[in-house]
């Protein structure tokens, strides 16, 4: 393993989502699931979303999920159906999930964003070397609605009091394709993407789940991380300079993406950088300017001066890559980087 690839493998283990965290965020998801299951007409839940896609990065924020709604059993709702909106089979669901997941999680607390149903359980967990060393996962649950005669579901768009096509089963479906290394290189590739757009801070100019579906398509068999990164980078830049992502379900619109145009520079800078960094795999001050120019939030910080390190603000996570060897150490800036939800008032499907 060349230098580019050791010093991306770091930044990505120093960025890593606490497996504590993660195992309590799915233990709250699945009693979401219990208690929307008990709705009349569920056909299933699924899982979904960034952690179902195994591309979470610390902090985890959230676990999304769904549940499925036979139409036969509600045949006014949906455009298959007598038009009828999402608004009050959606409140009903959260309503079930009030009653059973708060008897559980006594602080339990519901909103209803554009996609989906918040479920926040208020009951936070300490993360040791987090720069949120507070963290508590809430739950974003969709009500999907089994389509007449194509694939996917109707998904709610509660600001319009409306249904959209989505696949959301489809996306973690295809994101679970493929072999081991293959599933892992791009998995682990397309969180150093979401680190690398998300030390921007808000707003951000591309979502979540736009980044894993460029990831998707430009990842391939037999990469290393580096050349993982560098694929999602170019095809990003070419991708977003074109136009909008398509779904890679093929079912609803091509995805949002706030700034196209400030993404796919972004994405086209860092490709450059990582080419320089791969063709110079060998000399390792080349590779670390280079990851530096990328990570510019990552930069190297004074590792021999302890009292420094004390005295950084927490926010944004910081990686050094210290004067001898390849060592990387996490410091915090004063910025927060704050991750987008996969569903919610602004991020489409």
């Amino acid at each position: 393993m060349g230098h580019t690839n050791s010093l991306l493998e770091q930044i990505r283990e120093q960025h890593k989502a606490d497996a504590a965290v993660l195992a309590e965020a799915r233990v709250r998801r699945d009693a979401v699931f219990d208690a929307a299951r008990a709705v009349s007409g569920v056909l299933r839940t699924f899982s979904s979303g960034s952690i179902a896609h195994e591309t979470v990065n610390d902090p985890v924020i959230d676990a999304d999920g769904g549940v499925v709604l036979d139409r036969r059993f509600y045949p006014p709702l949906g455009p298959d159906g007598s038009g009828v909106g999402p608004i009050e089979i959606v409140h009903n669901v959260a309503a079930a999930v009030r009653a059973e997941v708060g008897i559980r999680y006594a602080g339990l607390t519901i909103r209803i964003t554009k996609r989906a149903i918040e479920v926040s359980c208020h009951e936070p967990m300490e993360v040791a070397g987090s720069p949120v060393p507070q963290q508590d996962p809430s739950v974003d649950l969709i009500v999907g609605l089994t389509r007449a005669e194509k694939p996917g579901l109707w998904i709610p768009n509660t600001e319009l009091g409306s249904w959209d096509p989505s696949d959301p089963e489809a996306h973690t479906a295809l994101f679970l394709q493929g072999d081991h290394e293959l599933r892992r290189t791009r998995r682990r590739a397309i969180r150093l993407s979401k680190l690398m757009h998300r030390q921007y801070g808000d707003p951000l100019p591309i979502t979540s789940f736009n980044q894993e579906a460029i990831g998707h398509e430009a990842v391939l068999d037999g990469m290393t991380i580096a050349e993982a990164l560098l694929a999602i980078c170019e095809r990003g830049a070419a991708q977003l300079a074109a136009g909008l992502t398509p779904d890679p379900a093929g079912v609803s619109p091509p995805l949002k993406c706030p700034n196209p145009f400030l993404a796919s520079q972004r994405y086209r800078t860092s490709a450059d950088h990582l080419r320089r960094a791969l063709a110079n795999d060998t000399n390792v001050d080349v590779v670390r300017a280079e990851l530096e120019a990328i990570f510019f939030l990552l930069a190297p910080v004074d590792t021999s001066s302890k009292a420094r390190l004390a005295a950084t603000l927490r926010g944004a996570v910081s990686v050094s890559f210290g004067a001898s060897g390849l060592g990387l150490q996490t410091a915090a800036r004063g910025v927060n980087l704050k991750p987008v939800r996969s569903y919610g008032d602004t991020v489409a499907p």
